[in-house]
């Protein structure tokens, strides 16, 4: 019954996410804010292969940067004072699963400014990196994820120390 009722809730939200995709292939109201940075990997987690792609390529089209940022048309809230790293490490996640490695190396890249290269820990601003930088748990753990993802090994284990 455990399993039936899983699947019953993963078939639903699939179909809620499918259901606020635009036919541009962005999803839901883009211009207000950045907030399906993670829709790729969660469609790509449930087979629906062409809907994840179409999803990350309006996201490499509009919102990507080549240095691999988020500079596009959705304001970026809260990542422009904190977390800034994590919806990036999520795209290269969703990325990786979708084989699109160009994707993952750009993101992977300017992942990289984010971490700390003497804790490993993931900083809230990649502005200026210094020993009094905060950093969050949350995004050095999806950070690290993302680095085992992209074969940053060395990277990833700094983030896991």
């Amino acid at each position: 019954m455990r399993s039936e009722t899983l699947r019953t809730a993963c078939q639903k939200g699939t179909e809620w996410l499918l259901q606020l995709a635009n036919d541009d292939g962005s999803i839901g109201p883009a211009e207000q804010r950045l907030y399906y940075y993670r829709v790729p990997w969660a469609l790509a987690l449930v087979g629906q292969i062409d809907a994840a792609s179409a999803k990350l390529g309006w996201i490499d089209r509009h919102m990507f940067s080549p240095g691999g940022a988020f500079e596009g048309v959705s304001p970026r809230g809260v990542f422009d004072q904190r977390y800034g790293s994590y919806p990036i490490a999520c795209l290269v996640v969703g990325a990786a699963l979708l084989n699109r490695f160009d994707v993952v190396q750009r993101g992977t890249q300017h992942l990289l400014t984010w971490q700390d290269p003497e804790t490993g820990g993931f900083c809230n601003s990649n502005i200026e990196i210094i020993a009094a930088t905060e950093q969050e748990l949350f995004p050095t753990c999806q950070g690290g994820m993302a680095l085992v993802i992209a074969g940053e090994l060395d990277a990833a284990r700094r983030a896991g120390d």
